[in-house]
């Protein structure tokens, strides 16, 4: 009895894990970053 409810503990337990890690998190704003930069689409002199 004990070591049943354990199992379906431990399956609840790794249910909400894959549940809250599968979830999708909001990202950051786009604006703190220079995107042209990032990506190398800016002029040649102008990079790093």
């Amino acid at each position: 009895m004990v070591a049943d409810c354990m199992k379906r503990f431990f399956l609840l337990v790794v249910i909400f894990s894959i549940t809250c890690w599968a979830v999708p998190k909001p990202m950051e704003t786009v604006e703190k970053y220079n995107i042209v930069l990032v990506h190398g689409a800016y002029q040649a002199d102008k990079g790093i």
